[in-house]
């Protein structure tokens, strides 16, 4: 498998990473999925996909949503026999304060025509950070007497130094070699890296700088991670059936460093305000005496 990201050095774009798994059909593991032009994105809402800013806006002129081939496995244009929509951009929506470090690395995408595939519910705050950390705060209450306070304390930097958790899960279509690209959707297990162990393994670099907007990731096997040229993919968590982030940036080996995502729970106002925005729009347009 192969999942890539933009790095601080695109002249490396095509470095091998393997080891991941095709994405099952059935059940289909990622039916709401969405191909643009050399990124992924996700079906968020039956009218917006979302995916990373980086990905320049050509990329998503046309998506592919429910996507699981391409290329010779998609010579009769049946998506290997796998329901599909293709759908196209209407108006884009970059998140608020992005630059040269993919602080907010995000893009809202509308479409001409609403999709009937069932989109992802994303992170909107109740997901991983809130659920996960209130499990594992009740367990540490009943085990160690935890107080109120520490309780409350514990939840506030729960973001900032929890790591471990499972069922992860990044899907894109990608490299598996220098020059060969998958023609099959694939998709990779991959763990939570505390922010303070991801601020430590990235102090030393320039064109980085870790925020609580990001959210950090490796798999124990450091081989299996996304990579250059699959950016705003998704970081799925099959537990709670969330869409928790969107594949950013990485190191320019594609190995042994954690891959940063942008975290969709830290953008669920902008996010939200850019839906109704963008919506109200196409009301005007169709309706202009309003």
């Amino acid at each position: 498998m192969v999942l890539a990201v933009a790095t601080a050095n695109d002249d490396e774009a095509y470095l091998p990473i393997v080891n991941g798994d095709r994405a099952p059909l059935t059940p289909k593991a990622h039916p709401w999925f969405a191909k643009g032009n050399g990124c992924g994105a996700a079906l968020v809402t039956p009218e917006f996909v979302i995916t990373a800013e980086h990905c320049n806006s050509n990329s998503f002129d046309r998506a592919r949503i429910g996507a699981v081939c391409t290329g010779n496995a998609n010579e009769d244009y049946s998506n290997c026999n796998s329901p599909f929509e293709v759908r196209y951009a209407e108006a884009m929506f970059e998140a608020p304060n992005n630059n040269d470090k993919n602080r907010n690395d995000l893009r809202l995408v509308q479409l001409t025509k609403p999709s009937t595939i069932d989109p992802v519910k994303i992170d909107s705050g109740f997901g991983m950070f809130i659920q996960e950390p209130l499990r594992r705060l009740s367990i540490l209450a009943s085990e160690h007497k935890c107080h109120v306070s520490c309780f409350l304390t514990k939840s506030i930097f729960f973001h900032l130094n929890a790591t471990g958790k499972e069922n992860l899960w990044t899907a894109s279509f990608g490299q598996t070699g220098k020059s060969d690209r998958s023609d099959y959707l694939m998709h990779g297990e991959t763990k939570y890296v505390s922010l303070v162990d991801c601020t430590k393994v990235f102090q030393t670099e320039a064109w980085i700088e870790i925020k609580n907007s990001m959210i950090c990731v490796q798999n124990d096997d450091v081989s299996k991670q996304a990579c250059f040229g699959d950016s705003g993919g998704p970081l799925y968590d099959s537990d709670s059936n969330i869409h928790e982030d969107v594949v950013s940036t990485g190191n320019d080996r594609c190995y042994g460093l954690p891959v940063i995502n942008t975290r969709l729970a830290s953008h669920v106002s902008s996010i939200g305000n850019a839906m109704l925005s963008l919506a109200f729009l196409r009301v005007l347009f169709f309706f202009p005496f309003f």
